[in-house]
């Protein structure tokens, strides 16, 4: 089984209210399981905030909207990371982008 992983750290961040997280995430692929996970961390402590497991639904690109909340507080960043499991060699593109913060909380998180 091969194995790849990506992610993508902010700056550091001060958010001034609870709010909601989105962004969007794509993978080419039809060989592999995705998990993605969304985690605030401070020093080398980490928090992971929503963790989702995502199976690829055609051969071509499948796409996902993750939405999740963020409590108040400074931080040192926040962190989105991918980990991808394929049963074959296969190093499949992946994709994320129109990463927002908004006040308030999600009314549900997930995708």
């Amino acid at each position: 089984m091969e194995e790849s992983m990506c992610y993508l750290r902010s700056a550091p961040v001060n958010v001034v209210e609870n709010s909601c997280l989105t962004f969007h995430f794509a993978i080419l692929s039809s060989y592999s399981m995705s998990v993605v996970r969304v985690a605030t961390f401070n020093s080398n402590s980490y928090h992971t905030v929503g963790q989702w497991e995502l199976q690829p639904f055609n051969y071509y690109i499948s796409a996902f909207v993750i939405y999740v909340n963020i409590s108040s507080g400074q931080y040192d960043g926040i962190l989105i990371e991918v980990q991808s499991y394929s049963m074959i060699n296969y190093n499949e593109p992946k994709a994320v982008d129109n990463i927002q913060l908004f006040p308030g909380e999600c009314t549900t998180g997930g995708m």
